[in-house]
C-alpha cells in the first residue's frame, strides 16, 4: 500500500517516508490475539464479570470492601472499549489483580450474584486462563505504551517488535494456541 501511495504522482509523495503507526500495529496484534477462539471465550467471561459489577452499585460496593480487606485499597474494574487502546489489557489486568477480592466476595453471604457469574469466579480454569492471557497480552501492551512515549523514535520500532517476538516464542510453548499466536505475530509484522 505504501509503495502505491508513493508512486502516485498526484500525491507528490515519491520522496516522502511513510511509516505506519507502531502503536496501532501493536494494538492490532492484541486484537488479533483476543480474536483466537480460546481467548475470545475468556474475554467474554471477563466482560461478563466486569459488566455485572459495573451495573450493580451495591455489589460493586461489597467488592470494594473486599478489595480494601485484601489489598488495603480499592481499584477500578476496567471495561474494554474497542476504540480506546489499552482498555482490553487493563480490563484483563483489573480482573487478574483482584482475584483474592473476587474469591472473598463469592464467599460472602450478603452478595447477590448471577449464578453464571458466580460459576465463572469460582472456576479454577477461569483464573488459570486469566493468568495465561496476562502473560501474553500485558507485555505487548507495555511495549505499546512505550511506543507512545515522547522520546520514542523510528529507531526503536524494530527492536520493540523483535522483543515481542522473542518473548512470545519463549512463553507460547506453554500456551494451547501457540502456533496461532506466532502466525498472527508474523502476519502482523509482515504488514
Amino acid at each position: 500500500m505504501w509503495l502505491v501511495l508513493a508512486a502516485d504522482q498526484r500525491l507528490q509523495l515519491s520522496k516522502a517516508l511513510l511509516v505506519p503507526c507502531d502503536s496501532h500495529g501493536l494494538q492490532l496484534l492484541i486484537k488479533d490475539v483476543l480474536g483466537i477462539p480460546h481467548y475470545k471465550v475468556i474475554q467474554s467471561q471477563i466482560i461478563l464479570v466486569i459488566n455485572t459489577f459495573c451495573r450493580s452499585p451495591l455489589q460493586l460496593s461489597i467488592l470494594s470492601e473486599k478489595q480494601n480487606a485484601c489489598y488495603g485499597k480499592t481499584s477500578a474494574l476496567v471495561l474494554a472499549v474497542i476504540t480506546c487502546w489499552g482498555t482490553q489489557a487493563r480490563g484483563i489486568e483489573s480482573i487478574y489483580k483482584n482475584e483474592e477480592a473476587f474469591k472473598a466476595y463469592v464467599l460472602d453471604d450478603h452478595t447477590q450474584l448471577d449464578h453464571k457469574v458466580s460459576q465463572v469466579l469460582c472456576s479454577r480454569d477461569f483464573w488459570n486462563n486469566i493468568e495465561e492471557l496476562c502473560d501474553i497480552i500485558l507485555p505487548i501492551h507495555k511495549v505499546q505504551v512505550q511506543s507512545e512515549f515522547t522520546n520514542a523514535h523510528l529507531g526503536l520500532i524494530v527492536s520493540r517488535w523483535l522483543t515481542i517476538r522473542d518473548y512470545l516464542e519463549l512463553i507460547v510453548d506453554l500456551q494451547p494456541a501457540r502456533p496461532e499466536i506466532l502466525q498472527l505475530f508474523k502476519k502482523r509484522i509482515g504488514r
